[in-house]
């Protein structure tokens, strides 16, 4: 019965080696056959976690993203051929080290990618935001002909919005500033008014004509 149950457990070592290509290992006969089943075994566990977006597969990850941190792993494994690593790295936190190390690269560009999602969709909110404000906006007395810049930024603690700037403009330097050509404070707006009146919201998010809104 032993015997049977070693060699069910070598086929599935022989299985897992030809479904994940692994090489052959080097080393003394009772090393590979340790480092074959360690290698095996964990390799078999950290592709369960690929499918459930656990251990290194960051949740933030798609599910291609999760296959292509997995192929991260099994390629940096088969540079791995010698017996004594594995067995080397066989306790839990070594190997995590190996794992997170391997798709620490796949990580960096996957955090930026859903970071400018969040920031994207925070702009968003924040432009939505100032362009309701503006169009409750009553056109104000003394600015007849004029146009003016003026640069808002919103205030958690008092929860009021703040002038940073206002300057008076000219038709030339609004094409600077559709251009991009103006910094926006974080949580914050800018806002073109012709004679006292809304016309142009410029955030984060873009620029916004309020007439065709």
């Amino acid at each position: 019965m032993e015997r049977e149950k070693e060699r069910m457990a070598i086929r599935e070592i022989e299985a897992l080696e030809e479904q994940f290509s692994l090489p052959r290992l080097s080393g003394s006969e009772k090393q590979i056959a340790w480092a074959r089943d360690i290698r095996a075994s964990r390799l078999k566990k950290t592709e369960e976690k690929s499918v459930k977006g656990y251990g290194c597969f960051h949740s933030f990850f798609s599910a291609e993203e999760q296959k292509d941190a997995f192929l991260r792993i099994l390629t940096c494994a088969r540079e791995h051929v010698t017996a004594r690593w594995w067995i080397d790295n066989r306790f839990t936190e070594d190997y995590d080290r190996f794992t997170w190390s391997a798709v620490a690269p796949l990580a960096d560009i996957s955090r930026r990618k859903h970071r400018a999602v969040l920031r994207k969709a925070h702009n968003e909110k924040e432009a939505r935001r100032a362009i309701e404000r503006e169009k409750a906006h009553q056109p104000e007395a003394g600015y007849e002909g004029k146009m003016i810049l003026r640069v808002y930024k919103y205030h958690f603690l008092d929860r009021e919005w703040h002038t940073l700037e206002e300057k008076e403009i000219t038709e030339k330097d609004v094409g600077a500033l559709l251009q991009g050509d103006i910094e926006i404070p974080v949580c914050g707006y800018a806002c073109i008014y012709v004679s006292g009146k809304s016309r142009i919201v410029l955030s984060n998010a873009g620029a916004f004509h309020l007439e065709e809104l």
